[in-house]
């Protein structure tokens, strides 16, 4: 599962997913034993600081902590594919590659969901 950001422009969108990356990595799917869930050690501190300091309501701060605690790259090439439709395309493209089958994609916290369903189809 993934969070899909698709927008023409890719800050909007990169601003975006560090919301949704704050929720997934801190309220949803990496809860619990950081290393049973695949995260590598060196990230754990990280990952516990943002489940501490995180709030429930998706926004810009969750976002900048995001980058502060320096989890945007790790978070978002594990639980997202963002940006413009260029760079959703090869995001897609490199986890065929790497074996990825099916992807289930989330899009209610994109920055505008029609707008990121329209832009990824075509």
């Amino acid at each position: 599962m993934a969070a899909l950001d698709c927008n023409l422009d890719g800050t909007v969108s990169r601003q975006r997913v560090g919301a949704i990356l704050a929720f997934m990595a801190a309220g949803y799917i990496l809860g619990g034993d950081l290393t049973a869930r695949g995260v590598p050690t060196n990230l754990h501190p990280a990952i516990r600081e943002l489940q501490r300091r995180y709030s429930t309501r998706p926004g810009k701060a969750d976002a900048d902590l995001v980058d502060e605690l320096g989890l945007f790259d790790y978070l978002s090439s594990r639980f997202a594919v963002y940006g413009t439709p260029e760079m959703c395309q090869r995001q897609v493209s490199a986890a065929r590659a790497a074996g990825v089958e099916q992807i289930m994609f989330s899009v209610s916290l994109a920055a505008d969901p029609l707008e990121t369903v329209a832009l990824f189809g075509e």
